[in-house]
């Protein structure tokens, strides 16, 4: 039997360079996984409750407009859905337990954070379209005066929503940012 050609030495070398990551770097990531799990398992009820939500909304009967508009909608979550898989794929662990694994982790995290904001920026747009249409329809179909008054509220309620969630994505846009400036000051120093 050969043996293979290898330099252990080299290897042994490039071993010992490798350093362990900080508690305090793991215990970012763990933390960071633990609310990743936590809105990854938020996304899915939401979108296991849009079939009910469908239901109720098609309740009071349903016209073209209405189906157009769920199916607007269900084409949104879906793609929110696949945005959201495809974002979070690959940032789920660290390579290796060395710090380097670590911050290059944490960087590929602050990366899919910037794409977030902007992503939900685009999305509240689209959702209070998407709530001003469905309000509307309700209420030129609606006879009766105080249903459409709680559907209009509604809706205002769901535009303050959508506007607070745009306001949300800037401000974790920047944070975002500096995390990988913060990231990229931690790799020039280990780099030292």
């Amino acid at each position: 039997m050969s043996q293979p050609d290898v330099d252990w030495d080299d290897l042994s070398a490039l071993w010992r360079e490798q350093t362990p990551a900080r508690a305090s770097l793991v215990r970012r990531v763990r933390t960071h996984t633990v609310l990743m799990w936590s809105v990854t398992a938020t996304e899915v009820g939401m979108l296991l409750l849009l079939p009910a939500f469908s239901r109720w909304y098609l309740a009071t009967g349903s016209s073209p407009l209405k189906l157009a508009l769920l199916a607007v909608l269900w084409l949104v979550s879906i793609g929110i859905a696949g945005f959201s898989i495809w974002n979070r794929s690959g940032s789920w662990r660290a390579d290796s337990e060395t710090t380097q694994a670590y911050l290059a982790l944490v960087e590929r995290r602050a990366r899919a954070k910037v794409r977030v904001a902007r992503f939900i920026r685009v999305v509240s747009g689209l959702q209070a379209c998407l709530v001003v249409a469905l309000v509307w329809v309700v209420v030129a179909e609606s006879a009766n005066t105080s249903s459409a008054v709680r559907v209009v509220l509604a809706g205002a309620l769901a535009g303050s929503v959508a506007t607070g969630y745009a306001l949300w994505s800037i401000w974790y846009e920047r944070r975002a940012s500096r995390e990988i400036v913060e990231v990229a000051a931690a790799r020039e120093l280990l780099d030292k």
